[in-house]
Parts: structure tokens; C-alpha cells; sequence
């Protein structure tokens, strides 16, 4: 559990740091979010609370009834924090990817533009549509850079949400797929991907990725 407990840390170290960031605003959207981030933190608490209690008492003789009730628990917590975290950074790859493709096509036509008439006479918008290619191949770096970053964060999350369902059901997100394939197609071999980490170092986040963190846990505060 140890991906899933950084995950869970990190969670609550960036929703406290957001409360206190917004503790003294009085602007209605910061309100809103701060209710939210307040309601992310409680559950994210309860997560990682519900998990030591299950770690702790299976390392013992426990009765199965408290052992169910308390991985019901633990699968309605990781439903409502781990889940959506895993699913809005997959939105957010895939938004960085769109709008990569429509700078990238942007580019394109300002370097048409730029190429036809670069031996002049120079048309009056022919500066300017050198200063708005130079802003388009800035904003492309910034989106790849946050796309890379956002790619290596879903890994670690989809790391941690693997290692709670190991841990309330006794096999893996990838086991039970590869289980669920091979009921289906009996003489098939089933290969699973097995996925690399491109880094396995604490990840600082800059508060400009405070609040899609928070939209991870399923508080919306851009977009």
C-alpha cells in the first residue's frame, strides 16, 4: 500500500493547502470550491483511516463480519475519491492532447502565412502573425510539459487504486480483467500489459496545479 497511502498524503496535503489558501476569502467561487475541498478532505481522511483499520486488523483474527463491513467501506470511499481522481486525469490528458492537435494545426497555417509572403511586400498583419506564432509554439511546450507531468500522475493514481482493490478484494484491477477476458475466450492467452513508471520520485506541484488536483477529487474549480 505504499503508492496508495503517498496518493492519500499527497490528496490531503493539497486540499490543506488550498483551505488555508482560501481561508479568509470572501469571493463566492472560493467559497464554493473551499466547501468542496472541505467535503474531498473528509472522505480522503476517511480512505486512508478505513484502510490502516483494515491493514491492522488482518493482520490478525478478526470477525468476518466487521472484515466485510469494513471493505464495503473501503470500496464506497475509494468510489467517491481514488475513482473520479483516476477518471478526471484521464479528461485532462486527453484535453491537453485536443488542444495540442488544434495549436499544432494553428502553427500550421501561421507558417503558410509567414513562409508565402516572407519575401515580401509584407501584408499589415504579417508581424502579427509572427508574434501570434511565436505565442502558439510557447503555449504548445506549456501544454506537453503539463500533459507529461499529468501522464506521470495518473500513473501513480492508477498505481494506488490497483492497490486498494488488491486489498478489499484479494486481486488486482488487471487480474480481474484478465480473469473476466479468459472466462469469455477459455483457450486464449491473455497478455497483460505491465506498466513502467518514467519516474519513481515525489512529484511537487506547482499551485497552479492546486486546483486540478481538486478537480481530481472531484471538486471543479477551472475549466
Amino acid at each position: 500500500m505504499t503508492t496508495a497511502s503517498k496518493v492519500i498524503n499527497d490528496r490531503l496535503l493539497i486540499l490543506d493547502n488550498f483551505i488555508e489558501k482560501t481561508a479568509n476569502s470572501t469571493e463566492p467561487s472560493d467559497l464554493h470550491h473551499r466547501g468542496e475541498a472541505l467535503r474531498a478532505k473528509e472522505l480522503f481522511s476517511q480512505l486512508q483511516l478505513a484502510i490502516e483499520e483494515h491493514t491492522n486488523l488482518n493482520n490478525g483474527a478478526t470477525d468476518p463480519e466487521i472484515m466485510l463491513e469494513l471493505t464495503d467501506k473501503i470500496k464506497e470511499l475509494a468510489g467517491s475519491t481514488m475513482i473520479p481522481l483516476v477518471e478526471r486525469n484521464k479528461q485532462i490528458i486527453d484535453n491537453y492532447k485536443k488542444n495540442i492537435e488544434s495549436f499544432s494545426q494553428k502553427k500550421i497555417e501561421l507558417e503558410e502565412f509567414i513562409n508565402l509572403h516572407s519575401s515580401g511586400p509584407f501584408p499589415a498583419n504579417y508581424e502579427s502573425a509572427k508574434a501570434e506564432l511565436d505565442i502558439v509554439d510557447k503555449t504548445m511546450i506549456d501544454y506537453d510539459k503539463a500533459k507529461k507531468d499529468t501522464i506521470e500522475y495518473l500513473f501513480e493514481y492508477e498505481k494506488a487504486l490497483e492497490e486498494i482493490t488488491k486489498l478489499v478484494m484479494g486481486t488486482s484491477v488487471s487480474e480481474i480483467i484478465e480473469n473476466t477476458i479468459q472466462e469469455a475466450n477459455p483457450h486464449t492467452e491473455v497478455p497483460i500489459r505491465e506498466e513502467t513508471s518514467q519516474a519513481n520520485q515525489e512529484v511537487t506541484e506547482e499551485d497552479s496545479q492546486d486546483n486540478q488536483s481538486l478537480e481530481g477529487n472531484g471538486v471543479k474549480v477551472y475549466d
